[in-house]
């Protein structure tokens, strides 16, 4: 099930993750399927990289829903804010998420030049 974000950015980056997740498991499939299988660094690089693109592409969806949702206020705001004990908490939380999105896509840079 889909994660109801309510902000055109990161319903984008949710479609970006859904495709680089099929795209994985298609990668996945012709790898196993193909003549090297998984032996060779590339081929391994070649799955990772859309595994890791989806996660980067969902960890930040999270956050910058977050962000806007806590910019916006209302009663989702107090959620967020219920949930993580204070305001400092949720921006702390958004952190995390970018950090944790940054780090995939420079581990997605480094695949790249990998499977190159």
């Amino acid at each position: 099930m889909l994660v109801a974000f309510s902000h055109p950015l990161p319903k984008l980056l949710q479609r970006l993750a859904v495709a680089a997740g099929l795209l994985a498991l298609a990668s996945l499939l012709w790898q196993m399927l193909g003549s090297e299988g998984m032996s060779s660094p590339s081929s391994m690089a070649m799955v990772m990289l859309p595994f890791l693109f989806a996660f980067a592409c969902f960890k930040g969806a999270l956050a910058r829903e977050t962000q806007l949702n806590l910019q916006r206020g209302g009663p989702v705001a107090a959620d967020l804010i219920a949930q993580h004990g204070s305001r400092a908490g949720v921006k702390q939380w958004i952190v995390y998420k970018y950090a944790a999105t940054s780090m995939a896509l420079i581990a997605c840079l480094l695949l790249g030049l990998i499977a190159l």
